[in-house]
């Protein structure tokens, strides 16, 4: 039975060999405990070299444990956030269901408070939407422009 340290195993494990632990007590780059030197090649010749175009790590450095960013994992995590901001204004709208009367200019309404301050943030953030929008366009114009005078000059 393998310790709970050696759960992930190596690329052996695929090609019905003995599992490699890859983490854990005694493992070092170099190759399993007890195994002298780096493992192998594929053909048994001399080490495996990093794949082309790799970024071998420098002789006597630990390898990088640092996974890179991805637009899946933004999209995962604005997701989640979205979610728990979604749970929360659900239940203030559930605890203030009592009804408020609201007055604006001319017009006046009685809905549950919760749902009057909902659609009050709802207006803010289509107030704020638009003017992002509007700058948004004001840049893109401006770099349409310089990007005409740059080919004129050129």
């Amino acid at each position: 039975m393998a310790a709970p340290d050696d759960a992930q195993q190596g690329p052996a494990e695929a090609g019905g060999g003995a599992p490699l632990p890859v983490s854990g007590p005694g493992w070092t780059p170099e190759g399993p405990p007890g195994q002298p030197g780096p493992p192998a090649g594929p053909t048994g010749g001399p080490p495996a070299e990093a794949p082309t175009g790799a970024v071998a790590e420098p002789e006597g450095t630990a390898p990088s444990t640092e996974v890179p960013s991805t637009k899946t994992a933004t999209t995962w995590a604005v997701v989640a956030g979205a979610l728990v901001v979604l749970v929360v204004v659900l239940v203030f709208i559930l605890q203030n269901l009592h009804d408020a009367t609201t007055q604006f200019f001319s017009a006046k309404w009685t809905i549950p408070l919760g749902v009057d301050l909902l659609l009050a943030a709802v207006l803010g953030g289509l107030v704020v939407a638009l003017v992002g929008t509007l700058r948004i366009l004001q840049l893109r114009r401006l770099a349409r422009r310089r990007g005409r005078l740059h080919a004129r000059h050129h």
